[in-house]
């Protein structure tokens, strides 16, 4: 038991190298993707959660980040919309994640890069969005929704001589997501312990594909 852990840590170690090569390797590429599929398309997206706190912080990708997060302010039957027009441009459904019945979530994967599209629902001065974890592989999967200023308007931002779509409240929404002090990298943030978030327990349900 104790040598399977050993070399299970060892390969989760060797495939998070693997991801973050990758991540720079293709990873303005894959986004280059993605922004052309949504302005074309009219769909209202932003760079979201740690993609978007290396673009302002570090003018880039964070060292040790993973994958791409992505926002989308959620309409009418939207994430089909997103997956018939990602699929046109090859991209790989992984999971969707429901909350309720309602797409909350969903997980593409592209050149092998992970994508993860959060969609945001606007009420009145927040905008709402969920996430889910479980602190142990064999733990079952938890809720939060997370509660922010409104996101209603973006403005463009140029990042290694790419252009991308930013929330234009984009102060803001870093520190309710990652606290005042979002500036200073903090390698033991926990996403699910955000200022905002809310624990729920509605009904969680996730679709592999």
């Amino acid at each position: 038991m104790i040598i399977m852990n050993i070399i299970n840590k060892i390969l989760i170690i060797k495939n998070n190298i693997i991801r973050k090569c990758l991540l720079r390797i293709y990873g303005y590429t894959t986004l280059n993707i993605i922004h052309n599929v949504m302005t074309k398309n009219s769909i209202n997206y932003f760079i979201d959660f740690g993609t978007l706190l290396g673009f302002i912080r570090e003018k880039g990708f964070i060292k040790n980040d993973l994958d791409i997060d992505i926002g989308i302010i959620y309409d009418n039957n939207l994430e089909i919309i997103v997956k018939r027009h990602l699929n046109n441009e090859k991209f790989v459904l992984l999971k969707e994640y429901l909350y309720n019945g309602e797409v909350v979530q969903q997980s593409f994967i592209k050149y092998n890069i992970k994508i993860d599209i959060n969609y945001y629902f606007n009420s009145n001065d927040k905008s709402i969005c969920y996430l889910f974890y479980n602190k142990k592989a064999e733990e079952s999967i938890s809720v939060v929704k997370m509660e922010y200023n409104i996101i209603s308007n973006t403005q463009d931002i140029l990042i290694n001589n790419n252009k991308y779509k930013i929330p234009r409240n984009y102060n803001i929404l870093l520190e309710q997501k990652y606290g005042i002090n979002w500036q200073i990298p903090d390698e033991k943030w926990i996403y699910w312990e955000a200022p905002v978030s809310i624990k729920c327990d509605g009904c969680v349900q996730i679709i592999k594909y």
